[in-house]
């Protein structure tokens, strides 16, 4: 009798998954088999559950995932993007898309739109199709997703935010380039805007304000060596006279207005965290060109940036308490009570446990 794995499928129905077994998924010559150790539940998972964005169904939701190799195709190269070899029982993460590598925007550095990739814990599952989602038994990694080996030091809680939050904080940073001495501004102080505070820190910025609309929040961001703005407090942002890099994470509209006027003359502004739909915003187009201000949109991350994300959090993990910003883990059995933690906000990351 085939050996049978749980899985919880989003079907649709607003607010909640469905638990399931499900036969262990087999792989092909070029694919890799995980088995699934933890999965956090990320905002853009909630917001799929709550409808807030379309996704196509059934589906495994789950992304930031960490797992160990069980199986590896024949025809896998059995490196990771640090040049390691990883064998069975391996503990991993892996890139949220699978690319390419040829098609007409890997080739223009922007793997992660790849014209033919496959993007972890987005698609839909068929009849015969593998499991590609966190919120399963196992995973089977496709051919063109880049792997990571993870180094014992680096807790489970905190590994699953490598394979989404950090690295796209990476890719982030990256965007702006060199920010030792500059003074930076961090708009949301969810997983990703403290993740940024402190890689911010780590690059040896100038000063590092970070916003948002709890103060509980905030406090982390204070303890890490952020100055706080508390955005329903209009005299916090008198404080703020001049920024070079405005990294923003929340995704509000208004934040990005109310810290558009202060940006120095060649500041660098990265957007990320507008994952769903939002208002449009209005800005002045002279200012923007006097001022020789660059906005860049930043969505998932290339492969050398979940590389990055690994060698950040083994060095600055316990420097900057980024366990503390993890809650409960909850069996699969347990997803209605994780999904209403995970949505009232009260801690950054909740996730399953295999």
């Amino acid at each position: 009798m085939k050996e049978l794995g749980k899985v919880l499928l989003f079907e649709g129905e607003t607010g909640r998954l469905r638990l399931v077994e499900l036969p262990k998924p087999a792989i092909g010559e070029t694919e890799v088999l995980v088995r699934v150790e933890a999965a956090s539940i990320c905002g853009s998972d909630l917001h799929s559950i709550h409808g807030k964005r379309k996704v196509p169904i059934p589906t495994i939701l789950g992304h930031e995932i960490v797992g160990v190799v069980e199986a590896i195709g024949s025809k896998v190269n059995p490196e990771d993007i640090l040049g390691r070899k990883i064998i069975p029982g391996d503990r991993i993460t892996w890139s949220v898309v699978a690319n390419c590598g040829s098609c007409q925007l890997c080739q223009q550095d922007i793997p992660q739109k790849c014209l033919h990739s496959v993007k972890y814990g987005h698609e839909a599952l068929k009849e015969g199709s593998h499991w590609n989602g966190g919120f399963a038994q196992w995973c089977v990694l496709v051919a063109g997703t880049k792997m990571v080996r993870l180094p014992e030091s680096i807790p489970l809680e905190v590994a699953c935010s490598t394979s989404c939050a950090t690295a796209t904080i990476c890719a982030a940073i990256d965007a702006v380039g060199d920010v030792r001495g500059k003074n930076c501004f961090i708009s949301g102080a969810g997983l990703l805007g403290l993740q940024a505070v402190a890689r911010c820190l780590s690059l040896g910025a100038g000063k590092v304000y970070c916003s948002d609309r709890m103060e509980n929040r905030l406090q982390l961001a204070r303890a890490m060596g952020a100055e706080t703005i508390l955005t329903t407090n209009s005299g916090d942002l008198e404080k703020v006279k001049s920024v070079d890099v405005f990294v923003e994470l929340s995704g509000a509209t208004e934040a990005f207005d109310l810290v558009y006027p202060r940006l120095a003359i060649g500041a660098k502004v990265v957007l990320v965290g507008a994952v769903f739909p939002v208002p449009d915003n209005h800005f002045n187009m002279e200012y923007l060109i006097r001022r020789m201000i660059t906005i860049r949109g930043v969505h998932n991350y290339a492969p050398r940036h979940l590389g990055m994300a690994v060698e950040f959090l083994e060095k600055f993990h316990e420097k900057y308490k980024l366990a503390d910003l993890f809650g409960k883990w909850f069996k699969p059995e347990e997803h209605e009570q994780a999904l209403q933690l995970a949505t009232s906000g009260r801690h950054h990351r909740v996730g399953f446990q295999f």
